[in-house]
């Protein structure tokens, strides 16, 4: 549990928790970029869900974030629409000499059924995802019609529970803010992200992790004070190392 005290400041809401917080460190760049957009965007009010495309030696093309409740427009993404979702955006920014076929998509959600079907029609075939939306998430649909297999999409992920432990709390937190975390969504996801919820409830009672954001905390500080959470914890190593089940007494004869 996060314990906050009536002193401003992003600072002061991660110092308990500096000494073990690592998570920033241990990405990749891409990862790194991608978070980064997810960490915008849930600054700005809307879903903390980033994508950025990259070629074949990982070279950042474009980039997108959910804007569904952003007020400010960017050039060249969409804003203030339920269609403004991070994957389009990071679609629309492709430069148009570039073969999509050779691209690479780095979210870090499983795509919904609008971007999943955005990313074929794209041609973008390559789809890197860090946490799994039990909601809404739609990898399962890569290949439901003919269309969608001629278009040999191929979705990857995730590849670590803690991140991907790490980012649902954003969301969902996000998700509790906005006031539309219904029984359906939340029962989703606490049925494939263990702790998650409940440090996102935590988070949303007391208003931490909105208030860094509020006040201006990087990407990196915010990465780190969400992972070392320990409603979090506790969830995650759960999940990795389940206890071993109990054995049960041999029934006697009858």
């Amino acid at each position: 549990m996060h314990d906050l005290a009536s002193v401003p400041g992003w600072r002061h809401v991660l110092a308990p928790y500096a000494a073990t917080a690592v998570m920033w460190a241990s990405l990749e760049p891409i990862w790194q970029a991608v978070i980064s957009e997810a960490w915008a965007a849930y600054r700005a009010g809307s879903h903390a869900i980033g994508a950025v495309i990259t070629t074949a030696d990982g070279t950042i093309v474009a980039r997108g974030r959910n804007r569904v409740r952003d007020v400010i427009a960017t050039a060249g993404q969409i804003h203030g629409t339920r269609l403004a979702h991070a994957e389009v955006n990071a679609l629309l920014g492709l430069p148009k000499e570039l073969d999509p076929t050779t691209l690479t998509l780095w979210g870090t959600t499983e795509p919904c059924p609008m971007c999943l079907g955005a990313i074929a029609i794209s041609k973008v075939r390559d789809v890197r995802y860090a946490c799994r939306e039990p909601y809404a998430g739609s990898a399962a649909h890569a290949a439901a019609n003919p269309f969608m297999r001629l278009r040999g999409l191929a979705l990857r992920g995730p590849d670590r529970p803690d991140v991907e432990a790490m980012l649902t709390v954003m969301e969902v937190e996000h998700a509790l803010r906005a006031g539309w975390a219904h029984d359906v969504y939340l029962g989703a996801v606490r049925a494939v992200v263990p702790g998650a919820v409940d440090a996102a409830v935590d988070a949303h009672a007391t208003g931490w992790l909105w208030r860094m954001a509020v006040a201006g905390a990087p990407a990196g500080k915010a990465v780190d004070a969400i992972a070392s959470d320990k409603l979090l914890l506790h969830g995650v190593r759960g999940a990795i190392d389940p206890e071993p089940p109990q054995e049960r007494p041999a029934r006697s004869g009858n």
